[in-house]
């Protein structure tokens, strides 16, 4: 290997490192700003209106029972002249 080759890897080198620690940094703030929570818009928390939310949660069923009046009266309805 000549001296303008070691002279020249020497260089790489030194750069190759330079952009290792930039990348390095930039890997910690980015794992950073991972670990912060974020919290999502809705229409809650923002201008948006309730149709354009991801995430809706269910409705609740009612916990009364149905009755069945309607079907009935309906029977004797038709059965009755």
């Amino acid at each position: 290997m000549t001296e303008q080759e070691a002279k020249w890897l020497r260089a790489e080198n030194a750069q190759l490192r330079q952009e290792v620690v930039s990348l390095t940094a930039k890997v910690k703030l980015l794992l950073e700003q991972l670990s912060k929570p974020v919290i999502k818009k809705d229409s809650h928390n923002s201008s948006l209106p309730p149709s354009s939310d991801i995430y809706r949660p269910a409705k609740t069923k009612s916990l009364r029972l149905k009755s069945d009046k309607k079907a009935v009266v309906s029977l004797v309805m038709k059965v009755r002249p």
